[in-house]
């Protein structure tokens, strides 16, 4: 078996109307932050990498962040095209839900707000956690209790529901209808795209390993994706990214994988916020 060591990043590559140099200059770049010999310099105990100044955008204004990415969102929310190719990526949870509130909250229409149904599966203790506690919990790959929809939204799937329609772990639907045990949307990735399918309220059991009872939440698997985390963005191509950073990625692959989402250096965005401002 041959074994072919990756020299070039095809997402920067062949964009048409492109200055050849720049981006091949970028895909270098890219390269070396990928491989790990990217130089850095040391700053209050950590390794930090310089980005160039181009990507920086100049403010500590998470809004400026989201109008950057997405342009007058409020006219185009409804154009497919438009809100397949941007996206915001940031490391953490936290940080993608608090980006998803303040993207949604400027889209016209009425909010719809789904609340899930939490138990404890096969628990003796079951009267020592109400219900309240179950609510406020956020387990990693289950869906949040509190679901805030609108139709227009970009919103993607957390549970493989029927992989070989395309709804997998991963896939980005608009929804297009709501309703209260089903939702109608529409994919907008993939093989399927364009295919409306419905999502029903499904039960999800999460086994978080610092709980001490499993917790099932019957609730639509989906959450806003105008955000996401730089995990989830794997494989993704995008026309313009924004990347929120108010602390460090984990690590060198990781910021390769999020500035190579797009192919144009001047289609990403990075917001810095530092404790030292």
């Amino acid at each position: 078996m041959e074994v072919h060591k990756l020299s070039m990043n095809m997402h920067v590559m062949g964009v048409e109307g492109a200055d050849r140099n720049e981006q091949s200059r970028k895909a270098g770049y890219l390269l070396s932050i990928g491989d790990g010999h990217e130089p850095t310099f040391v700053l209050r105990g950590l390794d930090l990498i310089s980005l160039p100044e181009c990507m920086c955008l100049r403010t500590r204004d998470v809004s400026e962040l989201i109008s950057f990415t997405f342009l007058d969102i409020a006219r185009r929310y409804m154009d497919v095209d438009f809100l397949r190719s941007r996206g915001i990526l940031t490391p953490l949870n936290e940080n993608v839900d608090e980006i998803n509130s303040k993207v949604v909250e400027q889209l016209p229409g009425d909010a719809c707000t789904f609340y899930s149904a939490d138990s404890m599966v096969e628990c003796d203790d079951s009267d020592v956690y109400p219900v309240e506690f179950l609510n406020s919990l956020q387990p990693s790959g289950c869906p949040p209790h509190r679901l805030v929809l609108k139709v227009g939204m970009i919103v993607m799937l957390w549970w493989s529901i029927v992989s070989h329609k395309g709804l997998c772990n991963g896939t980005r639907l608009i929804i297009r209808r709501l309703g209260r045990q089903v939702l109608d949307a529409e994919i907008v990735i993939g093989r399927n795209i364009g295919s409306r399918i419905l999502i029903p309220r499904i039960p999800l059991v999460s086994s978080a390993s610092d709980l001490p009872f499993e917790l099932q939440r019957v609730q639509f698997s989906i959450r806003a994706a105008f955000a996401m985390t730089i995990n989830k963005a794997h494989g993704q191509t995008m026309e313009t990214i924004g990347l929120y950073l108010p602390r460090p990625v984990f690590s060198h692959g990781q910021l390769y994988v999020a500035l190579s989402r797009v192919r144009n250096a001047g289609s990403v965005g990075v917001l810095i916020i530092d404790t030292d401002g």
